[in-house]
């Protein structure tokens, strides 16, 4: 009872010191009480975004209460998106009656001065609020990455050649190139979710039926000796998140690993339980426990497609121009390894992944070097040759080995083994 005469009084205060004349409109009134009383303009912006229409609620009530809250909020204009507008940093438009999203931010040029903070702040123009960004989100992760690598503070320079060589290729590449637009407004609840995976990272692409790009995601992976089995899966975990947070509940997977497919497949339909050997298999099973679960708390409906990997839309999200990867490995000035070519040499790639042999290469491998090598291999697990061989070039960025024709030697390793 105190408090509603407090309140009533704190009211009657407020209008006996209007002027005469004003006292007697209801308008002027109402806006000098809200004036008086109104929230905290940061507790009536939160209110204001959460306020819903009550049940048994008159939709005056419901406008009343909004217009409370709103007094005091400073907005800009409505702008028609169809006659072009900047909405949420991005530039909005018609295009074939559809509406478009493009970048509205100018990147700028490299920073001249290569430092920690420079390339970051440069990095984040060209990512940092897009949803779609395709081919420039593993490079800008990739630079980020870079930078830290070759430096000890923020604001320390460094004229690292290769960090240089990187920036200028992706400047180059964005005038031509640039992947950050797709549709603005989305609807329904179908999409299509593209995974992917390699040694470099892990991408994601999440899309509508018809083809265009909702958001993509992309994640440097940080341990290469894990299994590329479990970062494909791991990617599609990250796709069908991505894909919830969108409110979409009929999903269309689609992997390029035929091991992933036959795993949720068979989760999904309960046709066989999950058949593996390998070392990580409970991290396996609870992953694919985890999704499972997600289309049983969401009500998802799930298809999974295996789709080759040269029409995988994710696949750019997990890729660097191959020289980055050969090259860049900021702790070790020199190449650890001097070898002259005898036959053709190949990266990575599938060649190794089936273990094809790359022609014969003779290497001079000193102490140091056998001693790194050793340590990859016993911190991958005692792997076989060829994985081991995987592994050192991840780490180096160059590949120590000694083909012939009949026999791989490379320290104390002497077992033959596929890559992951």
């Amino acid at each position: 009872m105190e408090a509603r005469e407090s309140s009533e009084g704190g009211a009657f205060t407020v209008w006996s010191q209007m002027p005469a004349a004003s006292r007697g409109s209801l308008v002027e009134v109402q806006e000098t009480l809200y004036a008086a009383f109104a929230m905290d303009s940061f507790a009536a912006y939160d209110a204001f975004c959460c306020r819903r229409l009550r049940t048994g609620e008159s939709p005056d009530v419901f406008l009343s209460d909004l217009r409370r809250l709103a007094f005091g909020l400073e907005c800009k204009p409505p702008e028609r998106a169809a006659a072009g507008a900047r909405l949420l940093g991005l530039h909005v438009r018609a295009v074939g009656g559809v509406l478009r999203w493009a970048r509205d931010n100018v990147v700028g040029p490299p920073p001249v001065t290569l430092t920690r903070r420079s390339v970051f702040a440069w990095c984040g123009r060209l990512v940092a609020h897009l949803p779609v960004c395709g081919w420039l989100r593993p490079a800008a992760a990739w630079l980020k990455r870079r930078a830290n690598a070759v430096t000890n503070s923020w604001d320390q320079p460094t004229d690292d050649a290769t960090l240089r060589q990187q920036i200028d290729y992706v400047a180059s590449r964005l005038a031509r190139d640039d992947p950050a637009h797709g549709r603005w407004h989305v609807e329904g609840d179908h999409a299509v979710v593209w995974t992917d995976a390699s040694s470099i990272a892990a991408g994601v692409v999440l899309e509508t039926p018809t083809g265009d790009p909702i958001e993509d995601g992309c994640w440097l992976r940080r341990d290469e000796t894990a299994h590329i089995n479990m970062a494909e899966l791991d990617a599609a975990v990250r796709g069908i998140n991505l894909a919830i947070a969108w409110e979409m509940r009929r999903l269309d997977l689609r992997t390029d690993s035929a091991t992933v497919h036959r795993w949720i497949s068979d989760a999904l339909s309960g046709r066989s339980r999950l058949k593996t050997k390998a070392h990580g298999e409970m991290i396996i099973r609870r992953r694919i426990d985890m999704v499972k679960q997600l289309v049983d708390e969401f009500g998802i409906d799930l298809s999974v497609t295996l789709v080759p990997t040269a029409h995988n839309r994710a696949d750019c999200l997990t890729r660097v121009p191959v020289e980055w990867v050969r090259g860049d490995d900021p702790s070790v000035g020199d190449p650890a390894v001097a070898a002259a070519v005898v036959g053709p040499v190949t990266d990575a790639g599938e060649d190794d992944a089936h273990g094809a042999d790359a022609g014969v290469v003779e290497d001079t491998v000193g102490t140091r070097e056998s001693s790194a090598i050793s340590e990859v291999h016993a911190k991958a697990g005692h792997p076989g040759i060829r994985r081991t061989l995987y592994f050192a070039r991840g780490a180096f960025g160059v590949c120590v080995r000694r083909f012939t024709r009949t026999e791989l030697t490379i320290g104390p390793v002497q077992s033959v083994g596929s890559v992951p």
